[in-house]
């Protein structure tokens, strides 16, 4: 319980969405809807639980992983990373099979840190738990901006995570909601040469 009340902290929030579902759930069944967010949250979720995420949310073909929150773990900006590297990977699969069906389904990821307000949320009969701040929604604009195959980061986690060497510097980016530009990178490193 002691776990799960409002505080602030020092997070990274990894944001994880498909690229041309709104034109895949337009043409297909409602079924195949279905079978196809199960097959992909079942395989997401377990990456982002092996590394020590938190997910947050499922939201359509969307989802937001919490790092360091609410039980702390070592290097988040690390962990979070290698999440994203093992996603894109795993995804592989998960895109051919559905492109054998003739859906063509991309993968884009988002990456940012900084304080946030967590803690459980709701009200008596639906209670989540939930990160306010900057942070998520630098992480769901990053994600957004995010081409298939993409994992964007904010400079400071890149930083943190000590691998701007393994990254693609793509400057100053315009983020809307925020007022100035953020310094962006491309992750664009294996996962087995990401320390830590």
């Amino acid at each position: 319980d002691a776990l799960l009340q409002p505080c602030r902290r020092h997070i990274t929030a990894c944001s994880v969405d498909i690229r041309g579902f709104t034109a895949f759930s337009e043409n297909a069944e409602p079924e195949e809807v279905l079978e196809m967010l199960s097959s992909y949250y079942s395989v997401m979720g377990d990456i982002a639980v092996q590394h020590g995420g938190t997910i947050e949310m499922f939201a359509g073909d969307g989802m937001l992983v919490l790092f360091n929150a609410p039980a702390a773990i070592d290097s988040p900006e690390i962990q979070a990373v290698h999440a994203a590297r093992a996603m894109q990977a795993s995804y592989t699969s998960l895109r051919n099979t559905w492109a054998q069906r003739g859906f063509e389904l991309g993968l884009g990821i988002g990456i940012a840190n900084g304080h946030a307000s967590v803690g459980v949320l709701g009200y008596a009969g639906h209670l989540q738990y939930s990160a306010i701040g900057t942070v998520s929604n630098l992480a769901s604009r990053l994600c957004g901006i995010a081409k298939h195959g993409q994992i964007l980061a904010s400079a400071s986690v890149i930083e943190k995570a000590n691998i701007v060497e393994l990254c693609t510097d793509l400057g100053a980016q315009e983020i809307r909601g925020l007022k100035r530009p953020v310094a962006v990178y491309e992750v664009n490193c294996k996962p087995e040469t990401v320390s830590g």
